[in-house]
């Protein structure tokens, strides 16, 4: 997967619509991560290896880890509005991600769904 081939949304994507640059990034090895705060001290760390194309959410509360969802097969992630981004997966369940971020704080969403 290339970031410049439109697989992943690049960091000018990310700072453009969300106002966030990598908080971590070792391009060479195709890892990126972003941290997405909200003002109630809420905060989804999303992460992506585009050489493994597996990607990762965190959800934190003032700092402290509530819980990880990791997927492998990415297929495509990308940023659907200004508020949100989404992925998809080539697995046999149709799983998605949704990462929202507004005014109401931010949200991410995982779900799979049978085909």
């Amino acid at each position: 997967m290339d970031p410049s081939k439109g697989y992943v949304p690049s960091e000018l994507d990310f700072l453009a619509a969300f106002g966030v640059e990598p908080e971590d990034a070792v391009p060479s090895d195709g890892f990126w991560a972003y941290t997405f705060r909200d003002q109630h001290g809420g905060m989804v760390r999303l992460s992506f290896d585009t050489h493994a194309r597996s990607l990762q959410t965190t959800l934190l509360s003032h700092g402290r880890e509530l819980g990880v969802v990791v997927h492998e097969d990415l297929a495509r992630l990308w940023i659907d509005s200004e508020t949100r981004l989404c992925a998809t997966f080539t697995t046999e369940a149709d799983t998605r991600l949704e990462l929202t971020v507004g005014e109401a704080g931010v949200r991410v969403s995982w779900s799979s769904l049978s085909r």
